[in-house]
């Protein structure tokens, strides 16, 4: 068995979007499964003492399809987002993704808990979604990625490079 990537549903066409338009998705809501898991090193870790972290849920995976024929990566960022682990995408905020592909095919998952700035080691608080649910629309024209939301100062190019870089239009 081999991991191919980040667990996912999708791809769900969009009526209307075609390539060069940018494709409005609005995060309503995200709610986590009852446990998630993440791990460190070569072990598990767990928590013995019951201490707790602030949960902020979000799906670490947004992402559009690529370009005919375009091979790409399912554990990093592309210029259609992708898995970009970014987690000021929380309910409440919405992305714009520059459409590559007739139909858009839009796929969401990779469910997170809770998460830092990035995941440097490698993990979040990965968990099980119960619900997740938005909406996407098609727009004429492509204005790069971009995204809106509670936090506009982080979402407006002061996010991570790694995943604000990433999106684009050529």
């Amino acid at each position: 068995m081999s991991d191919i990537g980040p667990c996912l549903c999708g791809p769900v066409a969009v009526r209307g979007a075609r390539p060069g338009d940018t494709l409005e998705i609005a995060i309503e809501e995200v709610q986590p499964g009852p446990w998630g898991w993440t791990y460190a090193a070569r072990g598990i870790a767990t928590n013995q003492l019951g201490q707790t972290a602030p949960l902020r849920p979000f799906l670490g995976t947004v992402g559009l399809a690529p370009r005919a024929g375009e091979q790409v990566c399912p554990w990093t960022p592309r210029g259609s987002g992708g898995n970009m682990d970014c987690r000021e995408l929380v309910a409440g905020t919405v992305l714009y993704l520059p459409v590559m592909a007739e139909g858009g095919l839009l796929s969401v998952g990779d469910g997170h808990a809770a998460q830092g700035d990035g995941e440097l080691s490698g993990t979040a608080i990965e968990c099980a979604m119960e619900e997740a649910r938005g909406a996407a629309h098609a727009a004429a024209g492509c204005g790069g990625g971009r995204a809106a939301g509670e936090d506009e100062a982080k979402l407006q190019g002061k996010s991570p490079g790694w995943w604000a870089g990433a999106l684009g239009c050529d």
